[in-house]
């Protein structure tokens, strides 16, 4: 997470899904931030396409009011939107690890906590990993470049070692490259992580979730939720750019 994106259409859709899942769920989620060093902000029109999560009064106003804010604003603010939804939660916190900021130099470090930590709270939680584009899956010129920016996939299965039979893991992904099919991602995720893997995503703003299972109960029952969130924005005008693979 970074203040240069910090309360876009993105982030909106991202925590408004989260939101969803958790409230019909009973799992506790174990937010982990990667904020990275903040930058000046980006305001791409894309960014403003406020669609999916717009129902969710408190959170569109929340982000939108922090999107617009020029003077630099905390991300840990968003902390305040769990509290008020009433969401179990356990937000990641690296011990002045890089000055509070993610690097990827101290990149073993802080997943060796979070692995750690994922044992400490025990069974029944969504690992949610917020880097600022997505994993390094799939990818890799740019990733040479902003190595900051990414998730990389021993990082996720570090975590999912220590996750139990009804854990699952989350991490933002940007779908940016249109080369690179929501298929053909899919695809080489299973080959990384395992045939229970679901992207979820709105191609219209290039936003999405990958969410990695532990068994096919689970898999299928996130599945389902999922198409029932899509159904509350049938009415959108680009609905048809839902992603669910």
């Amino acid at each position: 997470m970074n203040f240069k994106y910090f309360g876009n259409a993105l982030d909106l859709f991202k925590f408004d899904l989260i939101t969803y899942l958790c409230e019909h769920g009973t799992e506790k989620l174990f937010y982990v931030p990667m904020i990275t060093e903040p930058q000046p902000k980006e305001y791409d029109p894309k960014y403003f396409t406020y669609e999916l999560g717009s129902k969710n009064e408190l959170l569109y106003h929340f982000l939108k009011s922090k999107f617009e804010q020029k003077e630099k604003s905390e991300i840990e603010e968003i902390k305040s939107y769990f509290q008020k939804r009433n969401l179990k939660y356990t937000w990641f916190s690296p011990n002045g690890n890089s000055n509070g900021f993610f690097k990827d130099e101290t990149r073993t470090d802080y997943f060796t906590k979070v692995a750690s930590e994922c044992k400490i709270i025990g069974a029944k939680k969504f690992i949610y990993c917020d880097p600022d584009i997505g994993s390094d899956i799939g990818v890799v010129r740019r990733f040479r470049s902003k190595r900051d920016m990414y998730l990389r996939g021993e990082d996720v299965l570090k975590i999912k070692n220590q996750t139990t039979t009804n854990d699952y893991i989350g991490f933002f992904q940007h779908l940016g490259n249109t080369n690179y099919s929501p298929a053909k991602r899919i695809s080489d995720l299973k080959k990384h992580f395992g045939k229970w893997i679901l992207l979820v995503g709105y191609s219209r703003i290039q936003a999405s979730l990958v969410l990695v299972f532990n068994n096919e109960n689970e898999f299928e029952d996130k599945r389902e939720k999922i198409k029932r969130y899509f159904k509350l924005y049938e009415y959108l005008e680009h609905s048809e750019k839902f992603v669910l693979k």
